[in-house]
């Protein structure tokens, strides 16, 4: 009895200190929440939102007419990095980056970002993921430029050696992280030359979809339904059927909103692949792309 009379009395005293602020691991910094907010003002009048970044954590700031907009961060007090970022359509200028400056959060505090056309950029990043693919597709004009990835904007860990390739849609880099984030938010640098400032953005690998229904080699009649799980992030999706007679050749179906679509007539008489494609669009821009396949048999063949 005296000895949890003495237990009892040794709690009381540890959360009367804690209540009042007297045990000394609560006054250190990271434990006292603070706000960190400031304002967006983009002086070329040609954005409608940026994203604003403390470390990785991000919000959406959308601008005004008057071409501002407001930010407010409640974090642990500490020192953190403010930047922000906002991707370019393929083929264009209207992406803007500003790096990232140090932040001392002691307590609340105000502080400003400033879009100038410095900050503008033609850069465009999307990501595809496919089984044993996991690609960073990087849109620019031509330059030399180097590529750290990984998993925070504090630990960048891997160097990544951009492969200029060519498609029908024009040139692009390719670069393949070695562990890439899949299903969660991750990061670039891009270092430039001594006259073009370094650049961080988001990359966001979606989940390959996952079909429920046919099973794979599955008996199907002329008329039959695939069906798969909802992919985190994606908001659209489509379908592609491939020849098995001609590799390059296929049928596709875009524009799902759903996560079925019936298939009124197979695609072909022989066992063909049919995949499922996940899209993550910002606006008209996309983002990121999976895809994942089954086969599937007609019946009678």
């Amino acid at each position: 009895m005296q000895q949890r009379t003495v237990v009892l009395i040794v709690a009381l005293v540890v959360f009367s200190l804690l209540v009042t602020g007297c045990l000394g691991d609560v006054d250190k910094p990271g434990h006292t929440i603070v706000t960190i907010s400031g304002t967006v003002r983009d002086e070329t009048g040609s954005l409608e939102y940026i994203d604003v970044y403390l470390d990785d954590r991000s919000q959406r700031v959308d601008l005004t007419s008057d071409h501002k907009g407001d930010f407010v961060f409640q974090v642990p007090a500490g020192d953190y990095q403010l930047w922000a970022w906002k991707g370019a359509s393929v083929g264009a200028s209207n992406g803007a980056a500003i790096l990232p400056q140090k932040v001392h959060a002691k307590g609340n505090m105000v502080t400003d970002l400033s879009i100038t056309e410095a900050n503008l950029h033609d850069i465009h990043i999307r990501t595809h993921h496919s089984p044993g693919h996991t690609h960073i597709y990087i849109t620019l004009e031509p330059t030399d430029f180097e590529v750290s990835y990984g998993t925070s904007t504090t630990h960048l860990k891997e160097e990544l050696n951009p492969v200029e390739e060519e498609s029908a849609f024009g040139q692009f880099y390719k670069v393949i992280p070695e562990n890439p984030v899949v299903g969660d938010y991750s990061f670039v640098k891009l270092t430039f030359g001594p006259d073009r400032p370094d650049i961080y953005a988001p990359i966001f690998f979606m989940e390959l979809p996952t079909i429920t229904s046919p099973a794979n080699n599955a008996s199907v009649a002329t008329s039959f339904t695939i069906a798969w799980e909802d992919v985190v992030g994606a908001n659209s999706y489509a379908i592609y059927a491939f020849d098995p007679d001609n590799a390059e050749a296929y049928r596709s179906i875009s524009s799902i909103s759903e996560t079925s679509y019936t298939i009124n007539e197979v695609f072909y008489t022989k066992a063909h692949d049919i995949w499922v494609q996940a899209f993550k669009f910002d606006g008209w821009d996309l983002l990121a792309e999976s895809m994942y396949p089954v086969t599937v048999i007609p019946e009678g063949k």
